[in-house]
């Protein structure tokens, strides 16, 4: 059976069509319009950028080296005269200044051997002085009259002695009654002549040897006399420098022998620290600058220090030089009377040394090419004016977050310090 097709209606296509044709039209206009109302495009902005001066680097290098801190002078002290201890307040840990009152002993024995050497003096002195003047006028009037007494005595006695040598001669005195007489006929005469020397001295002084023998005896006493003041002081027991007792070795009340330790004292008005040095820096010694020493247990606190000692020989068992730097804790400092340094604290000992020659210093972050470590492509923009111009560099090392570079950089030129990877030669730039 054939079927015949039937002819499509050509109204609907047209309709189609024109649909469309609007629709196109309509789009157009739109995107015109919307066109129309938008802002004219801004033109590009030079880069926004930070600048920093060219500045020389530091011209001291340190080097660091681990020490221990150490007393810088211990003393074990001690009695020169012995006693007994009283009168002590030692306590380890105590602080005493310079001539502080440490320890003492009984004074009693020493003070009175002073007190009987004084009395020694002074009578020495009086007689000295009686031997060079002579008498009082009245002392001589006695001494005159005793003698006038002693001749009469001595005349009479005198006398009789010659009666009983006629009487025993004669048999008719006995040989007793003779003795008498004699015997006081000799006191008698003993008596005159002892009153006569005694009034010659009251009159005229007292022979020359005489008066040297007293003198040199005085000086004697004198001697004696500081000796016994010497060692009573020496009952008093002074801190020879401000200081703090580490160690005590006696009791109150025990008695000490001359030369027994009593405490063991250390020295607070400095510090010692000792460090070991390698070969590296021996050979520099000339370049020093100064020392300076940072506690483990006072982080960013920096103590000046100065040389003590330096060994010139290795350490036995080491390739190291011993060095020992001092801080002297007794500078009126009042922020440092906040810490307390003991020997046995673990320290840093910093070392500033000089350099040769000062090379230049900037950012690591302003040199561009392999990220500035390649110092053969090394650069840095320059800031003329508006805009940058590449200047190359050479790289001599890197310190953290700086470079020191060799180039002909002026110091009051300027150059990019971030963002120098994405400039380009001659590009205008903002500054920051």
């Amino acid at each position: 059976m054939n079927t015949e097709s039937k002819p499509k209606p050509r109204g609907r296509s047209k309709i189609v069509a024109g649909a469309i044709l609007l629709a196109l039209l309509v789009g157009i206009v739109a995107f015109e319009i919307s066109r129309l109302q938008k802002p004219p495009t801004e033109l590009p902005q030079p880069p926004l950028v930070r600048v920093v001066a060219v500045a020389p680097a530091a011209k001291f290098e340190t080097k660091s080296y681990p020490g221990v801190a150490k007393e810088s002078q211990i003393a074990k002290l001690s009695f020169r005269v012995a006693g007994k201890l009283v009168d002590s307040e030692m306590l380890v840990g105590t602080k005493i200044e310079k001539n502080g009152v440490v320890a003492k002993l009984d004074p009693r024995d020493y003070e009175l051997a002073v007190q009987r050497l004084d009395a020694e003096l002074l009578s020495a002195e009086s007689l000295f002085a009686a031997m060079k003047t002579g008498a009082r006028p009245e002392d001589v009037a006695s001494l005159q009259s005793q003698l006038a007494a002693a001749e009469s005595a001595y005349t009479t006695a005198e006398t009789n002695l010659h009666r009983f040598t006629a009487l025993l001669a004669d048999q008719v005195a006995s040989q007793a009654q003779f003795d008498t007489a004699k015997t006081t006929y000799d006191a008698a005469k003993g008596q005159k002549e002892t009153l006569r020397n005694e009034l010659e001295k009251a009159t005229t002084g007292a022979r020359k040897e005489d008066i040297e023998a007293t003198a040199a005896k005085i000086t004697g006493i004198k001697a004696g006399l500081n000796t016994a003041k010497n060692a009573l002081d020496d009952t008093v027991l002074k801190a020879p420098f401000d200081g703090m007792i580490v160690e005590k070795f006696i009791e109150d009340h025990e008695v000490v022998s001359p030369g027994m330790p009593i405490v063991s004292f250390v020295d607070v008005s400095k510090i010692d620290v000792a460090v070991s040095l390698p070969e590296e820096i021996i050979v520099r010694m000339d370049d020093i600058r100064g020392y300076r020493v940072e506690f483990e247990s006072y982080p960013g606190q920096i103590f000046p220090a100065t040389l003590k000692e330096l060994g010139r020989a290795i350490q036995r068992g080491r390739q190291t030089y011993p060095l020992q730097v001092r801080i002297n804790l007794s500078q009126e400092n009042e922020t440092w009377k906040r810490y307390s340094l003991f020997p046995g604290m673990a320290a840093m000992v910093l070392i500033d040394l000089a350099r040769p020659v000062g090379p230049q210093t900037l950012p690591l972050a302003a040199l561009h090419g392999e990220d500035g470590s390649d110092s053969s492509e090394s650069a840095v923009w320059v800031v003329e004016n508006d805009h940058v111009v590449r200047r190359a560099v050479k790289l001599l090392r890197v310190v953290g977050t700086s470079a020191e570079i060799e180039s002909d950089l002026k110091p009051d030129e300027k150059v990019v310090a971030a963002g120098a990877k994405f400039l380009h030669d001659g590009q205008k730039i903002r500054l920051e």
